[in-house]
């Protein structure tokens, strides 16, 4: 007797159980995921800068609009964030749109992160759960809101940890189960099977945010992603 390896179905198969995607993976609530994300980040972000408004200052605050606007010029700024400031004040006359923009890029990068973070097996409210505590406390919330260059580093940080997190879970190119087994292969009686590939959550892109669209198109069967529920 041989056992037969089974890889993910394409989306809407429907599995053993006759449940086809079912509630694990559906590629419509794997879209509206990173949405969902995203929207419930920037609602209690927004929260935060309109307790704070237009946001939290500090030396550093100071040392740069000093910068941007009377000088003396130095190299220890970002060049990019100098811009930003320098525009901001030249258009609407405060920080502001400089500190909403933060809660903007923030609440994409949770996202981001918790889409990469998906098929490692937490549910997606659990998920959605997280970002918005994460963007409730202080740390991160009071943090986001605040006039200093380490907020849009922090952000980047953010972004690159859902980039690494994803690419870690990705099956190596070639096979279906990420452990060099080729699709369709055959195991000999006394050998366990390859373990059964994390979901990708219908075709998600880790290399790319959790919003943009996916090239591959791929999603998990039920079988397989009710298992690492």
């Amino acid at each position: 007797m041989t056992i037969i390896t089974v890889g993910p179905r394409p989306a809407g198969e429907s599995g053993p159980d006759g449940g086809g995607d079912g509630g694990g993976g559906t590629p419509a609530r794997e879209r509206w995921f990173p949405l969902a994300c995203y929207a419930t980040g920037q609602l209690v972000l927004l929260g935060w800068w309109l307790a704070l408004h237009p946001g939290l200052m500090s030396p550093d605050t100071v040392s740069y609009v000093r910068h941007v606007t009377t000088g003396p010029w130095t190299a220890t700024h970002s060049v990019a964030y100098d811009a930003l400031l320098r525009l901001s004040l030249r258009v609407t006359g405060d920080l502001s749109p400089v500190t909403l923009l933060q809660t903007t890029a923030m609440s994409a990068a949770l996202a981001h992160l918790a889409g990469a973070l998906r098929p490692y097996g937490p549910r997606r409210r659990w998920l959605v759960a997280a970002v918005g505590c994460a963007a409730l406390l202080p740390p991160l919330g009071a943090f986001t809101v605040t006039m200093w260059k380490d907020v849009p580093f922090t952000i980047c940080v953010l972004f690159a940890a859902g980039t690494a997190a994803g690419i870690a879970a990705r099956p190596r190119a070639g096979t279906r189960h990420g452990d060099g087994t080729p699709s369709g292969a055959t195991v000999p009686d006394g050998v366990p099977a390859p373990a059964r590939p994390r979901p990708r959550g219908g075709g998600w892109d880790p290399a790319w945010p959790s919003w943009a669209p996916s090239s591959s198109g791929r999603a998990c069967s039920a079988t397989t992603a009710s298992s690492w529920r």
